[in-house]
């Protein structure tokens, strides 16, 4: 290690400012230090970086600043540069803990080097279960510890568009999930972010809807055949329906050979039904209209969604690994339907008191649950939070990937408040606000995720051993 500097004046027990000596003038933010105080080692991060020389202060006349401006060189002899230290805690042999001591004025500050053993990041991680992720900015040799305990506590990651989202969770925090012993399901939105690049992948067009969401999906597709309010799920056209789907769906769709039977056969039932009612009760006589109506918005393509020949539990049931469903090719309507169905399926499972050791990994996130849920949407974001609510305990993960946190770009803040561990990104500006209630309070100044290269995230939450972000970025394999 070697000396930077001393603490200044007016520190405390969670920080202070270091003075750099003579010639540190190099020293970055995001170094990380260690303040030999008083009554043992400190070890901190240095951010949000002043440079003072009082002869250049502007508002008055001052000689520097008049040498200056005829374009000579003032003096450095009165310049003084410092950093914020965001304290991380007290080292000892048995590992890090809170540090409850002031740090005291004019105690030597000095920098980790990338070849000392042990480095911080292994100081943090003393008498702590850890795996590894990424490294340190900056420094290969020091790789993240992670505590896995609290994995089922979920993940947020959030960062722009060309921010790395999904190198990071690729290369990232899918290799940490199965080195935690997780099975992980990737809903690849796009199916190209993800799909390409397992080995393991399935077509959403393969897998069929349960009978629930099956009737959701009809209805949404058919507009609610023109009902809203209360009628939008008590009303005698989703009564035919659910007669017509059924309890036993898987059975009786393989009675169709393709997707035009199955809409012939469906309108025609359905037609059947309706008539009758409007039949037997002359208030009703609009019926048929209304139900036509609907029928002309629902595609064959949208019967072949629901005839998928694997079910959303034998995808989970048969999962070993790690596997990318490819939900390209299908609209919305689609994706969040199958979406409603495997979590009806995960919160049967939980709730019959099965862990499931699954994480399941929601790219684009924002589209299953938006700042202000509508339809399907509302419904998906329901089975989020009910998922979060449960995973706890069962040993299910949600990672949910977005390219903004709150707001028009963002996840539904309901939902957020699950997301105990977070990785920001270089983020949008609309998103400062939101960004600042989290790292802030760290010293960590929201100016620095707009100017984050890609592939760089600040490390928070609950999976972080150390009490404060940390800045990690990762290398492809």
């Amino acid at each position: 290690m070697r000396k930077i500097g001393i603490v200044a004046s007016e520190s405390s027990e969670v920080g202070g400012r270091v003075l750099l000596q003579a010639g540190e003038e190099k020293v970055r933010a995001e170094t990380i230090v260690q303040i030999d105080n008083t009554s043992g080692k400190v070890i901190g991060v240095l951010r949000r970086g002043l440079g003072v020389n009082e002869t250049l202060t502007v508002g008055a006349y001052r000689p520097g600043v008049a040498y200056a401006k005829k374009g000579g060189t003032p003096s450095s002899a009165r310049e003084i540069f410092s950093f914020n230290i965001s304290v991380i805690g007290r080292s000892d042999v048995t590992g890090v803990e809170p540090n409850k001591e002031i740090l005291a004025p004019r105690s030597d500050v000095c920098a980790f080097e990338p070849k000392d053993k042990p480095n911080p990041m292994e100081l943090i991680a003393l008498g702590k279960d850890v795996v590894w992720i990424g490294n340190y900015e900056g420094v290969d040799e020091w790789k993240i510890p992670v505590d896995s305990k609290f994995i089922p506590y979920h993940i947020a990651v959030y960062g722009a568009t060309g921010s790395g989202k999904s190198w990071l969770a690729r290369y990232a925090l899918i290799p940490l999930l199965l080195q935690s012993g997780y099975r992980v399901l990737v809903l690849d939105w796009s199916g190209t972010d993800y799909t390409p690049y397992l080995t393991n992948k399935e077509s959403i067009n393969n897998v069929r809807l349960d009978e629930e969401a099956i009737i959701e999906y009809l209805c949404e597709k058919a507009r609610n055949f023109g009902y809203s309010g209360y009628q939008r799920d008590s009303n005698p056209i989703r009564d035919a329906l659910e007669d017509f789907v059924g309890d036993d769906w898987a059975s009786k769709s393989s009675e169709y050979k393709d997707a035009e039977e199955l809409k012939a056969e469906f309108e025609r039932k359905m037609k059947a039904a309706i008539d009758s009612v409007a039949q037997e009760d002359r208030r009703q006589s609009g019926l048929p209209r209304r139900l036509n109506r609907g029928l002309k918005r629902i595609s064959a393509e949208a019967f072949s969604q629901i005839m998928g020949v694997r079910s959303p539990r034998s995808l989970s049931e048969d999962l070993k690994d790690a596997i990318a469903l490819d939900m390209s090719g299908v609209g919305s309507d689609e994706k969040l339907s199958f979406f409603v169905s495997l979590a009806d399926y995960l919160l049967e499972q939980m709730q019959a008191g099965k862990s499931l050791k699954l994480a399941l990994v929601i790219d684009e996130a924002p589209q299953y649950s938006p700042w202000e849920p509508q339809g399907l949407q509302h419904d998906a974001t329901e089975r989020i939070k009910a998922l979060c609510a449960l995973g706890r305990k069962h040993e299910l993960c949600m990672t949910l990937v977005s390219q903004g946190i709150s707001g028009d770009i963002g996840i539904n803040a309901s939902v957020r408040r699950n997301l105990n561990t977070v990785f920001f990104g270089s983020i949008h500006p609309l998103d400062m606000e939101e960004a600042k209630k989290w790292l802030e309070p760290y010293g960590i100044p929201v100016e620095y995720l707009l100017a984050l290269k890609p592939g760089r995230f600040y490390f928070s939450g609950k999976m972080n051993p150390s009490p404060i972000p940390l800045l990690m970025t990762f290398k492809a394999n």
